[in-house]
Protein backbone atom coordinates (compact mmCIF):
# COMPACT_ATOMS: atom_id res chain seq x y z
CA UNK A 1 0.00 0.00 0.00
CA UNK A 2 1.75 2.78 -1.24
CA UNK A 3 -0.19 6.27 1.04
CA UNK A 4 0.86 9.34 2.57
CA UNK A 5 0.49 8.86 6.29
CA UNK A 6 2.85 12.12 7.30
CA UNK A 7 1.24 15.15 6.12
CA UNK A 8 -0.58 17.17 8.58
CA UNK A 9 -4.02 16.60 7.36
CA UNK A 10 -3.70 12.87 8.37
CA UNK A 11 -1.85 13.46 11.61
CA UNK A 12 -4.79 15.62 12.59
CA UNK A 13 -8.14 13.07 11.79
CA UNK A 14 -10.08 16.39 13.54
CA UNK A 15 -8.70 18.81 11.19
CA UNK A 16 -9.08 16.52 7.93
CA UNK A 17 -12.93 16.30 8.87
CA UNK A 18 -13.66 19.88 9.50
CA UNK A 19 -12.13 20.51 6.00
CA UNK A 20 -14.08 17.75 4.41
CA UNK A 21 -17.17 16.97 5.97
CA UNK A 22 -18.50 20.43 5.31
CA UNK A 23 -16.63 20.97 1.87
CA UNK A 24 -18.99 21.01 -1.31
CA UNK A 25 -17.83 18.33 -3.27
CA UNK A 26 -17.11 16.02 -0.02
CA UNK A 27 -21.05 16.49 0.88
CA UNK A 28 -22.04 16.09 -2.78
CA UNK A 29 -20.34 12.92 -3.35
CA UNK A 30 -22.19 11.65 -0.05
CA UNK A 31 -25.32 12.50 -1.52
CA UNK A 32 -24.44 11.12 -4.97
CA UNK A 33 -23.37 7.71 -2.96
CA UNK A 34 -26.61 7.53 -1.86
CA UNK A 35 -28.33 7.82 -4.81
CA UNK A 36 -26.67 5.08 -6.39
CA UNK A 37 -27.77 2.70 -4.00
CA UNK A 38 -30.93 3.99 -4.52
CA UNK A 39 -31.26 3.42 -7.89
CA UNK A 40 -29.33 0.44 -7.58
CA UNK A 41 -32.53 -0.89 -5.50
CA UNK A 42 -30.10 -0.98 -2.21
CA UNK A 43 -32.43 0.37 0.52
CA UNK A 44 -32.10 0.36 4.75
CA UNK A 45 -31.11 -1.42 6.07
CA UNK A 46 -29.04 -3.37 3.57
CA UNK A 47 -25.40 -3.76 5.23
CA UNK A 48 -22.60 -1.65 3.59
CA UNK A 49 -19.02 -2.11 3.73
CA UNK A 50 -16.87 1.47 3.35
CA UNK A 51 -13.09 0.64 2.24
CA UNK A 52 -11.30 3.46 3.20
CA UNK A 53 -13.82 5.56 5.15
CA UNK A 54 -11.20 8.05 6.47
CA UNK A 55 -13.14 9.90 9.39
CA UNK A 56 -16.43 8.09 8.37
CA UNK A 57 -18.34 11.49 7.79
CA UNK A 58 -19.50 9.39 4.18
CA UNK A 59 -20.27 6.53 6.10
CA UNK A 60 -22.26 8.51 8.54
CA UNK A 61 -24.45 9.87 6.51
CA UNK A 62 -25.47 6.49 5.29
CA UNK A 63 -25.59 5.44 8.78
CA UNK A 64 -28.18 8.30 9.99
CA UNK A 65 -30.69 7.24 6.71
CA UNK A 66 -30.82 3.58 7.89
CA UNK A 67 -28.06 1.29 6.21
CA UNK A 68 -26.15 -1.08 8.84
CA UNK A 69 -22.62 0.06 8.69
CA UNK A 70 -18.80 -0.81 9.00
CA UNK A 71 -15.88 0.86 7.97
CA UNK A 72 -12.24 -0.12 7.46
CA UNK A 73 -9.51 2.59 7.20
CA UNK A 74 -5.47 2.02 6.87
CA UNK A 75 -4.75 4.65 9.30
CA UNK A 76 -5.34 3.67 13.10
CA UNK A 77 -5.89 7.71 14.21
CA UNK A 78 -8.68 7.72 11.42
CA UNK A 79 -10.69 5.13 13.04
CA UNK A 80 -9.75 6.10 16.71
CA UNK A 81 -11.84 9.44 15.49
CA UNK A 82 -14.31 7.72 13.67
CA UNK A 83 -15.34 5.32 16.54
CA UNK A 84 -15.29 8.46 19.03
CA UNK A 85 -17.79 10.40 16.21
CA UNK A 86 -19.75 7.53 15.48
CA UNK A 87 -19.94 4.78 18.30
CA UNK A 88 -22.90 2.60 16.79
CA UNK A 89 -20.76 2.00 13.85
CA UNK A 90 -18.37 -0.40 13.67
CA UNK A 91 -14.85 -0.01 12.50
CA UNK A 92 -11.90 -1.63 11.71
CA UNK A 93 -8.05 -0.69 11.19
CA UNK A 94 -6.92 -2.47 7.46
CA UNK A 95 -5.26 -2.65 4.22
CA UNK A 96 -7.73 -2.74 1.57
CA UNK A 97 -5.62 -5.07 0.11
CA UNK A 98 -5.90 -8.26 2.44
CA UNK A 99 -8.21 -7.23 5.19
CA UNK A 100 -11.23 -9.55 6.16
CA UNK A 101 -14.09 -8.65 8.46
CA UNK A 102 -15.90 -12.00 8.81
CA UNK A 103 -19.14 -10.89 7.12
CA UNK A 104 -20.52 -10.57 3.50
CA UNK A 105 -22.47 -7.12 2.52
CA UNK A 106 -24.80 -6.12 -0.17
CA UNK A 107 -23.07 -2.97 -1.04
CA UNK A 108 -19.10 -1.94 -0.83
CA UNK A 109 -17.95 1.59 -1.30
CA UNK A 110 -14.54 2.56 -2.14
CA UNK A 111 -14.23 6.15 -2.45
CA UNK A 112 -11.99 9.44 -2.05
CA UNK A 113 -8.41 8.05 -3.57
CA UNK A 114 -8.26 5.29 -1.85
CA UNK A 115 -7.93 2.05 -4.86
CA UNK A 116 -5.60 4.89 -6.10
CA UNK A 117 -3.05 4.03 -3.65
CA UNK A 118 -2.58 0.63 -5.05
CA UNK A 119 0.19 0.83 -7.79
CA UNK A 120 1.05 -2.72 -9.05
CA UNK A 121 -0.99 -5.02 -11.06
CA UNK A 122 -0.72 -7.99 -8.03
CA UNK A 123 -1.89 -5.58 -5.44
CA UNK A 124 -4.83 -4.46 -7.61
CA UNK A 125 -5.46 -8.35 -8.06
CA UNK A 126 -5.66 -8.68 -4.10
CA UNK A 127 -8.45 -5.61 -3.61
CA UNK A 128 -10.31 -7.17 -6.02
CA UNK A 129 -10.24 -10.38 -4.51
CA UNK A 130 -11.32 -8.13 -1.36
CA UNK A 131 -14.04 -7.06 -2.59
CA UNK A 132 -15.54 -10.33 -3.72
CA UNK A 133 -14.46 -11.68 -0.68
CA UNK A 134 -17.10 -9.22 0.71
CA UNK A 135 -19.38 -9.42 -1.22
CA UNK A 136 -23.30 -11.20 -0.96
CA UNK A 137 -24.59 -12.53 -4.41
CA UNK A 138 -26.28 -9.32 -6.07
CA UNK A 139 -23.53 -7.01 -4.08
CA UNK A 140 -23.42 -3.48 -5.13
CA UNK A 141 -19.92 -2.01 -5.85
CA UNK A 142 -19.43 1.82 -5.61
CA UNK A 143 -16.06 3.08 -6.43
CA UNK A 144 -14.40 6.46 -7.55
CA UNK A 145 -11.19 7.53 -9.13
CA UNK A 146 -9.17 9.58 -11.40
CA UNK A 147 -10.34 9.70 -15.25
CA UNK A 148 -6.86 9.86 -16.99
CA UNK A 149 -8.53 9.24 -20.49
CA UNK A 150 -11.05 12.13 -20.11
CA UNK A 151 -8.21 14.59 -19.23
CA UNK A 152 -5.33 13.72 -20.09
CA UNK A 153 -3.15 16.86 -19.28
CA UNK A 154 -3.76 17.92 -15.91
CA UNK A 155 -5.87 15.05 -14.97
CA UNK A 156 -8.28 17.18 -13.21
CA UNK A 157 -6.11 17.12 -9.79
CA UNK A 158 -6.90 20.18 -7.91
CA UNK A 159 -3.62 22.72 -7.46
CA UNK A 160 -4.36 25.46 -4.94
CA UNK A 161 -5.32 24.59 -1.57
CA UNK A 162 -6.65 26.91 1.64
CA UNK A 163 -7.72 26.68 5.24
CA UNK A 164 -9.30 29.01 6.56
CA UNK A 165 -10.33 27.71 10.66
CA UNK A 166 -10.25 30.13 13.37
CA UNK A 167 -7.22 28.06 15.54
CA UNK A 168 -5.70 26.78 11.99
CA UNK A 169 -5.07 28.31 8.28
CA UNK A 170 -2.63 27.40 5.41
CA UNK A 171 -2.40 27.14 1.77
CA UNK A 172 -0.92 25.09 -0.39
CA UNK A 173 0.34 24.72 -4.24
CA UNK A 174 1.19 21.34 -5.97
CA UNK A 175 2.62 20.42 -9.17
CA UNK A 176 2.28 17.11 -11.18
CA UNK A 177 4.63 14.55 -12.83
CA UNK A 178 3.07 11.61 -14.82
CA UNK A 179 4.78 8.62 -15.25
CA UNK A 180 3.06 7.05 -18.16
CA UNK A 181 4.66 3.88 -18.65
CA UNK A 182 3.20 2.84 -14.84
CA UNK A 183 0.37 4.77 -14.69
CA UNK A 184 1.48 6.95 -11.67
CA UNK A 185 0.34 10.22 -10.89
CA UNK A 186 2.88 12.29 -8.43
CA UNK A 187 1.14 15.28 -6.62
CA UNK A 188 4.03 17.18 -5.23
CA UNK A 189 2.19 19.60 -2.44
CA UNK A 190 4.04 22.66 -0.22
CA UNK A 191 1.72 24.01 2.51
CA UNK A 192 2.47 27.15 3.74
CA UNK A 193 1.66 27.29 7.70
CA UNK A 194 1.48 30.28 10.30
CA UNK A 195 4.56 31.87 10.91
CA UNK A 196 5.94 31.22 7.91
CA UNK A 197 6.63 27.03 7.81
CA UNK A 198 6.19 25.22 5.38
CA UNK A 199 5.78 21.25 4.80
CA UNK A 200 6.06 18.96 2.24
CA UNK A 201 4.30 16.23 0.72
CA UNK A 202 4.66 13.79 -1.84
CA UNK A 203 1.87 11.17 -2.70
CA UNK A 204 1.72 9.08 -5.87
CA UNK A 205 -1.46 7.63 -7.28
CA UNK A 206 -2.49 4.99 -9.50
CA UNK A 207 -4.49 6.39 -12.75
CA UNK A 208 -6.94 3.45 -14.04
CA UNK A 209 -8.31 3.68 -17.61
CA UNK A 210 -11.67 2.55 -18.04
CA UNK A 211 -11.86 -0.75 -19.59
CA UNK A 212 -8.72 -1.67 -17.59
CA UNK A 213 -10.73 -0.88 -14.77
CA UNK A 214 -14.08 -2.95 -16.21
CA UNK A 215 -11.26 -5.58 -17.04
CA UNK A 216 -9.97 -5.93 -13.58
CA UNK A 217 -14.43 -6.06 -12.18
CA UNK A 218 -15.45 -8.26 -14.49
CA UNK A 219 -12.70 -10.78 -13.60
CA UNK A 220 -13.35 -10.88 -10.05
CA UNK A 221 -17.04 -11.64 -10.98
CA UNK A 222 -18.26 -8.38 -11.29
CA UNK A 223 -20.52 -7.69 -14.02
CA UNK A 224 -22.92 -4.87 -14.95
CA UNK A 225 -20.44 -2.31 -15.02
CA UNK A 226 -21.55 1.48 -15.20
CA UNK A 227 -19.27 4.51 -15.19
CA UNK A 228 -19.88 8.26 -14.63
CA UNK A 229 -17.77 11.22 -14.51
CA UNK A 230 -19.89 13.45 -12.57
CA UNK A 231 -21.54 13.40 -9.85
CA UNK A 232 -25.08 14.33 -11.08
CA UNK A 233 -24.73 10.86 -12.58
CA UNK A 234 -25.84 11.57 -16.47
CA UNK A 235 -24.85 9.75 -19.07
CA UNK A 236 -21.94 11.06 -21.29
CA UNK A 237 -18.60 10.03 -23.14
CA UNK A 238 -16.31 10.40 -20.02
CA UNK A 239 -14.68 13.47 -20.41
CA UNK A 240 -14.80 14.21 -17.28
CA UNK A 241 -11.91 14.13 -15.04
CA UNK A 242 -13.34 11.48 -12.53
CA UNK A 243 -15.06 8.26 -12.95
CA UNK A 244 -17.55 6.99 -10.73
CA UNK A 245 -18.25 3.42 -11.19
CA UNK A 246 -20.89 0.86 -10.28
CA UNK A 247 -20.55 -3.29 -10.67
CA UNK A 248 -22.90 -6.21 -9.33
CA UNK A 249 -21.37 -9.14 -7.88
CA UNK A 250 -22.16 -12.19 -9.91
CA UNK A 251 -19.95 -14.45 -8.15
Amino acid sequence: MTTNTSGFLYRSPELYDSIYRFDDTGVRLTKMCHELLVRNGKLPPSPVLDLGCGTAYKLAYLHEAGYECVGVDYLEGMIQYARGEYPDIRFEVGDVRDVRVGRKFDVITCLGWVIENVHSCEDITKVMATFATHANPGALLVLGTHNPIGDLVALGAKSDFAIEREDFQATGSASFTVDRRRQILTRNLTWSLAGGATEEEVTSYRLFFPMELEHYLTSHGFGDVTMYDDIELTSTDLEGSMLYVTATYQG
